[in-house]
């Protein structure tokens, strides 16, 4: 299905069909983030247990977030 021919199906709903849509599509993509989160805090957890990770100044980790 392409996004235009979900678009186009969105439009044949009524108004309040619309609004619950969107309703449900907000809550998941808020779940979906949730999952994104606890996924990379787990992955930095575990990469801390290994002893991969080094502490830094919050100056050291914004100049690594720069390149």
């Amino acid at each position: 299905m392409t996004l235009d021919t979900a678009l186009d199906t969105i439009e044949q709903l009524d108004i309040e069909e619309q609004k619950q849509l969107l309703s449900i599509v907000e809550k998941r993509l808020i779940e979906k983030e949730r999952e994104e989160i606890y996924d990379e805090y787990t992955k930095t957890l575990e990469a801390s247990k290994r002893k991969e990770l080094k502490p830094e100044t919050v100056d050291e980790f914004l100049k690594r977030m720069d390149k």
